[in-house]
């Protein structure tokens, strides 16, 4: 076999640079044979090192044969006592000129087929080794010499490089079986992507390896101030796998030989009376990435070399798992905030197929989160599922077709429950500029825009309510100081200004139990009490106001209704509210009734009702009915339905959101049934007198 001088001396650069590289000697040894064998077709190789405690070899087969059982097949085949004769001849080979000779290889014919190559590694009189080779009978009348003997100072310029960087051998050169678990430890920190699970892996081989009783990990942090460690250890219970869920915990022992090792950035080890201390740093590319601290009593050089040189290779990965883990945690961060906003927020790309949402988008809406893998398309599968609630689809379905190429803003009002959500349309473009989708922002504004509405209320039931009967008792008080009236016209006019103060009387003292209300001032005088007898006293009183021409006032209470559990005054003003809701609200007059019985089954519009026996009291009336959107809102404050009738009646707004107020602070629930231009029903329920009402106050 012959090789070209130029094909020579590019072999021999490559093979200069994987020996002088800055990898494990063991790596960088397997690294050449296997160059080698690209030009030199070997059946087997082997390097011999003169460690100074224990020699130690590193053999290598033919890759095309390494998983048939070659390597061990050639082992067979090194013949006894040549490599004793290689290294000998190398320290007898006298000096020339001052000069290493070019010793000889010692050459042995195997077999028919193979022969024995074994040349001498070193220089001068040091021997550093051998390099021995099994190859065909064929090779022996090719040019291999020239490239071997070229070869072989490259080989001591390696070892004698590794072993006078320290003097003791151990210090840097690993056995072969354990060179190969270190290659395989590195392999598997390739594979955790968080910092605790690397971690956890790092100390957990650290110290099986090593045999040690105690172990920390430290990662190096600036705080300002410089350079300072974050401790962590394996939990007591550690025999568990990372896999299996192990986790770190911080640390509270005294660490000061790993600082001394983070101060220096090498390693340090501590002799005291009762055991070892060691520290490794873990540096990469010159930064002072951790350190690795072991203690036990019996810690062998060779284990903590390997300790070393896993700390010294954990660098790269932990950098990455560094790295990743700031990513992974502002990416859990960021998660967070946008799960938690109480502003719902949807991502979509150009064509409204939904990206992302968050709790609070569905939950504005008032759609199932467990149910919302169906909704791929903005907004056309959330319309089907609050259609019942829109009182304009058609509106709701034009926001999302108008062009947004700026933020753009919509009020969206939903019933029952009455909703008014805010929805902002922003546009999110991608890194060159262009268009890529929209950002949803939606918030719930009922609140806000009630407020709003009933700052304008007050100020129009101010500027109105107050104002009419002010205007009539200064206007007839006027009247009544500047001229004499017949004793008739005079009574009829004091009548008149009474009537108004009493008005005014009754808007003041609905506006002063808001007050109390919102301020929690009002206390329940509850005791056990019988309604039929108090509907008659009330009923006595509103048969002076009825209008008897017009109205009936029909009474469903019998004597034998059992007592209820209640504040007296205030079950006397709901009833009174009610019912004088229904007389005013009936123009045209008809039949008021007033029924009462023990609830047995709530009507089909109830809501959720307590669970305690209850009294159901029902006001009905003929009169101008509800709509039914309005139903839910009109126990709203100042809030009075906007249509011809109720502005020709007049009001404040505010008698049945004292009632309801009321209603539920005496531990009852009170809803309406309507139907415009028919009537409307009121229901009150209010809590029996049980023992358990009347012993809980």
């Amino acid at each position: 076999m012959s090789i070209d001088s130029d094909r020579q001396l590019d072999v021999l650069y490559q093979l200069g640079q994987l020996l002088l590289a800055p990898q494990p000697l063991q790596h960088r040894l397997t690294m050449v044979l296997k160059q080698l064998h690209t030009v030199l077709p070997f059946t087997a190789a082997r390097v011999v090192v003169l460690d100074e405690q224990q020699p130690w070899s590193l053999a290598v087969p033919a890759p095309h044969q390494a998983n048939k059982g070659a390597g061990r097949a050639a082992e067979s085949l090194w013949p006894a006592g040549c490599t004793a004769q290689v290294l000998r001849s190398r320290s007898l080979a006298p000096e020339r000129n001052g000069n290493s000779s070019r010793p000889a290889p010692v050459v042995q014919e195997l077999d028919a087929e193979h022969a024995y190559l074994g040349w001498p590694i070193g220089w001068r009189q040091r021997v550093y080794g051998a390099l021995e080779l099994v190859v065909p009978c064929q090779l022996l009348r090719g040019d291999i010499w020239a490239l071997i003997h070229a070869l072989v100072p490259l080989f001591a310029s390696a070892l004698s490089q590794t072993q006078a960087g320290n003097n003791a051998a151990t210090a840097t050169l690993l056995a072969p079986a354990e060179q190969q678990e270190l290659d395989a430890f590195v392999n598997q920190l390739q594979a955790p992507l968080l910092l605790q699970p690397l971690l956890a892996h790092l100390l957990r081989w650290s110290l099986d390896h090593s045999g040690a009783a105690q172990g920390s990990i430290h990662l190096a942090e600036a705080n300002g101030h410089g350079l300072h460690l974050l401790a962590f250890e394996l939990p007591v219970q550690h025999s568990a796998l990372p896999g299996d869920g192990l986790a770190l915990v911080q640390s509270k022992r005294s660490h000061d030989l790993a600082k001394i090792a983070l101060a220096n950035g090498r390693a340090m080890v501590r002799q005291t009376e009762h055991d070892v201390q060691f520290a490794a740093p873990i540096l990469y590319d010159g930064q002072l990435l951790g350190v690795v601290a072991l203690e036990g009593a019996d810690l062998a050089p060779p284990a903590l070399l390997f300790v070393q040189r896993l700390a010294e290779l954990a660098g790269p990965a932990l950098l990455r798992a560094q790295f990743y883990q700031q990513l992974a945690d502002a990416r859990t961060h960021l998660q967070q905030v946008f799960d938690e906003l109480p502003t719902g927020l949807a991502l979509t790309n150009s064509d409204g197929s939904l990206l992302r949402a968050n709790p609070a988008w569905w939950r504005l809406w008032g759609i199932d989160q467990n149910a919302v893998d169906d909704i791929k398309l903005v907004p056309w599968d959330i319309l089907p599922r609050i259609l019942t609630r829109l009182p304009d689809p058609l509106a709701f379905s034009e926001l999302f077709t108008r062009e947004a190429s700026a933020l753009n803003e919509a009020v969206i009002v939903l019933q029952n429950p009455w909703q008014e959500l805010r929805l902002v349309f922003m546009p999110v473009r991608d890194t060159l500029g262009l268009q890529a989708g929209f950002l949803l922002a939606i918030d719930d504004v009922t609140r806000e825009r009630e407020v709003d509405r009933l700052k304008s209320e007050f100020v129009s039931v101010v500027s109105h309510e107050l104002r009419t009967p002010l205007t009539s008792i200064l206007g007839y008080t006027e009247l009544l100081l500047a001229r004499d009236f017949e004793p008739a016209e005079r009574k009829e006019f004091i009548h008149t200004v009474h009537k108004e103060a009493d008005h005014l009387s009754n808007l003041v003292e609905d506006l002063l139990n808001v007050s109390r209300l919102d301020a929690g001032k009002i206390k329940l005088e509850r005791w056990v009490m019988a309604l039929p007898k108090l509907v008659r006293e009330l009923v006595a009183q509103l048969n002076k106001e009825l209008d008897v021409e017009r109205h009936r006032l029909l009474l469903d209470v019998s004597d034998s209704l059992p007592p209820i559990y209640a504040d007296r005054d205030r079950v006397r003003q709901i009833l009174s509210n009610l019912l004088s809701n229904a007389i005013k609200y009936s123009p045209e007059g008809g039949e008021v009734v007033l029924h009462a019985s023990v609830l047995h089954r709530p009507p089909p519009s109830a809501p959720s009702l307590p669970h305690e026996p209850s009294l159901l009291i029902s006001v009905s009336d003929r009169g101008i009915g509800i709509p039914q959107h309005e139903l839910t809102r009109i126990f709203e404050r100042f809030y009075r339905v906007d249509n011809s009738n109720t502005r020709r009646i007049g009001g404040t707004g505010l008698g049945l959101a004292i009632t309801r107020a009321l209603v539920e602070l005496n531990g009852g629930r009170i809803w309406a049934d309507s139907v415009t231009g028919e009537g409307s029903t009121f229901y009150v329920t209010l809590p029996l007198a049980t023992e358990m009402l009347r012993t809980r106050r």
